[in-house]
C-alpha cells in the first residue's frame, strides 16, 4: 500500500495545532526541540517528531526549525549553548589504499572483514589560532571553566534520565491503551427463552446478598451442593446447575465502561476506577448483564467480554504512569535548573565567544568521530559503523589533559617563519623555553625559539594553562608540565 504524503502533511498540521494549544514545544539548549502532548485522560507523554512533521513546522512558524538527520531530530538551532560544537559533522572520506580512490566491493554471497586501525595527530596553525586572539578572547577564569564543563556533564547525565523515563512512560501508556478494565462476581444468570441469546456466565466476586440478590444466588452452594463463590460454564438450569468454574469479564471502552458509570454513579464509579472491589456488588453485574443482552439483540453490542485480566491491572498500571509523571517533572526540573545554572556561569564568565572561538577553546572542543558507511545503489551512503576517536576534552580541562598525558598529547602546534627567520625550516612547532629548564644556545636567532606566529600565541596559552592549573606559582606549574608537550 502506497503512503499518501497530503495524509501525512495534514496528520502534520493538526498534531503541531494540537502541540500549540497544550504549551507542549520545547527548545532544548542543545538546539534540539522535544515535544510532549497529552491524551484525553490527561496523561503528558513526550511524542517523537519525524522529518515531514519538522518540515511541516518551519512553513507553520516561519522559524528555522530542521531535520537533523545526522542526529534523527529536530532541531530550531544548529547552534548549542552548552557547548561550542558545530553539530554539522564535516566528513573526511580514506581511502583503503593510499589515496587512489579504492572502495571495497563485494557480493551478495561473500563475506568480508575490516580492521580499521588509526595513528593521528591534530596539527594546528599558529597563523590560524593567532588570528582568534582579542581584547574578548582572554583566557578563562579556570574556577568558572570548571564549573561550566561539570554543569555540562551534570546535564548530559541527566538527560540519559530523563530519556529512560520517558521511555518506560511511552511503555505503561501503551499497556495502558491496550488494557481494560475488569469485574468480578459470584452468580448463576437466569437463563434467557431467547435462542439469540448466547447466555455468559457472570465473574467471580464475593456476594453481597440483598433482597433483590435471592433469586439470582439461590443455588449457589448456600443451600446446595455447589461451592460457596462459583457460577456454571454454561447456560445451565438453575434447580439443577452441573459446572462451575470462575471467569473475569472486561468492560469494553467506551460503551461498557459508559453504562458501567452510569449503573454505578459519579461516586461508586470513582472508587471502581481507584480499584476498590467494594464500589460494586454483584447486582449492578447482574443489572450490566441484562442490560448487554438487551443490547445484543437490538444492535450486537457488547458491553463486556470474557478476559483474563484480574480486577484492579488497569488502575495499577494507571497510577504507575502517574508515579513517573512525577518522576519525568521532577527530572525535567532538575535538567532546566541544570541549564539555567549553565547559562548563569557562562554569562559569568563574560566571554562565550572567547570560549568558543579562542585558540584554547578550539583545543578543548574539539570532537573526531570515525564512520564506517556502505554505498547504496543510487549513491546514498548508510553509517553501518560510528566510533570517537576523540570526544571532547571540555573548556577547562586541557591542563589537566595534557597532565595526563604528559608524552602523547596529540596536538601539534606551529607555524610557518617568515622570509626573515632564516632559522627555521618548515612548520616549525610552538615552544616554550620556560618548561625546558634550560639555557638556549646563542646559535637560535629566535630567543624564544618560536616563529613569530607562534609568539602571538605562546603567551596566550601559557597564561591560559595556568589559570587552569590553579597553582599558586609559575615554578610550580613549570614543574608539572613534561618537557615534551
Amino acid at each position: 500500500m502506497g503512503i499518501n504524503l497530503a495524509d501525512i502533511i495534514k496528520g502534520c498540521r493538526k498534531f503541531w495545532s494540537e502541540v500549540t494549544a497544550q504549551n507542549g514545544l520545547v527548545k532544548n539548549t542543545d538546539g534540539t526541540i522535544s515535544v510532549y502532548i497529552s491524551n484525553s485522560n490527561g496523561i503528558s507523554s513526550p511524542a517523537q517528531v519525524s522529518k515531514q512533521c519538522c518540515d511541516v513546522l518551519a512553513e507553520m512558524t516561519t522559524e528555522p526549525y530542521y531535520y537533523d538527520l545526522d542526529a534523527q531530530k529536530c532541531r530550531w538551532s544548529d547552534k548549542s549553548s552548552i557547548d561550542c560544537a558545530d553539530n554539522q559533522p564535516f566528513k573526511i572520506v580514506l581511502n583503503p589504499k593510499g589515496n587512489d580512490g579504492t572502495i571495497f566491493y563485494f557480493q551478495d554471497n561473500e563475506k568480508c572483514s575490516l580492521l580499521v586501525d588509526f595513528d593521528y595527530l591534530f596539527k594546528f596553525d599558529c597563523d590560524t589560532l593567532g588570528d582568534m586572539i582579542s581584547t574578548a578572547a582572554k583566557p578563562i577564569d579556570p574556577s568558572i571553566a570548571k564549573n561550566i564543563t561539570s554543569l555540562q556533564n551534570q546535564i548530559a547525565d541527566q538527560q540519559v534520565i530523563c530519556e529512560e523515563i520517558n521511555s518506560q512512560l511511552i511503555y505503561l501508556l501503551k499497556e495502558y491503551t491496550n488494557l481494560s478494565y475488569s469485574i468480578t462476581c459470584d452468580s448463576f444468570p437466569i437463563p434467557s427463552t431467547d435462542p439469540r441469546v448466547i447466555e455468559t456466565p457472570l465473574p467471580t466476586k464475593p456476594i453481597r446478598t440483598t433482597p433483590t440478590q435471592e433469586l439470582p444466588f439461590k443455588n449457589t452452594g448456600f443451600g446446595g451442593g455447589l461451592a460457596p463463590f462459583s457460577y456454571p460454564a454454561d447456560t445451565v438450569s438453575l434447580s439443577s446447575p452441573t459446572k462451575t468454574t470462575s471467569v473475569t469479564f472486561c468492560l469494553t471502552e467506551p460503551n461498557g465502561l459508559m453504562e458501567w458509570e452510569n449503573i454505578l454513579g459519579t461516586n461508586r464509579y470513582q472508587q471502581f476506577i481507584e480499584g476498590d472491589p467494594k464500589s460494586y456488588t454483584c447486582d449492578d453485574v447482574l443489572q450490566l448483564s441484562d442490560l448487554n443482552n438487551s443490547l445484543l439483540l437490538t444492535s450486537n453490542t457488547r458491553l463486556f467480554i470474557e478476559c483474563t485480566t484480574p480486577f484492579g491491572t488497569k488502575t495499577n498500571v494507571k497510577k504507575q504512569i502517574d508515579a513517573v509523571l512525577i518522576l519525568q517533572t521532577e527530572c525535567n526540573t532538575k535538567l532546566t535548573d541544570l541549564q539555567t545554572q549553565l547559562t548563569n556561569a557562562q554569562a559569568a564568565k563574560g566571554d562565550i565567544v572567547g570560549l568558543c572561538d579562542s585558540p584554547i577553546g578550539i583545543l578543548e572542543t574539539l570532537d573526531v568521530s570515525m564512520t564506517i558507511d556502505v554505498v547504496e545503489p543510487n549513491g546514498d551512503l548508510t553509517t553501518a559503523y560510528e566510533y570517537h576517536l576523540f570526544p571532547a576534552i571540555g573548556a577547562g580541562n586541557l591542563y589537566n589533559y595534557l597532565l595526563s598525558h604528559g608524552d602523547n598529547s596529540g596536538f601539534f602546534v606551529c607555524g610557518e617563519p617568515n622570509s626573515s627567520e632564516t632559522w627555521a625550516t618548515g612548520c616549525t612547532a610552538l615552544y616554550y623555553e620556560e618548561l625546558l629548564n634550560e639555557v638556549q644556545a646563542e646559535s637560535y636567532h629566535n630567543p624564544e625559539n618560536n616563529v613569530s606566529e607562534c609568539g602571538k600565541i605562546k603567551d596566550y596559552f601559557l597564561t591560559s594553562l595556568f589559570n587552569e592549573s590553579g597553582l599558586a606559582s609559575t615554578q610550580d606549574f613549570n614543574n608539572s608540565l613534561s618537557t615534551n608537550i
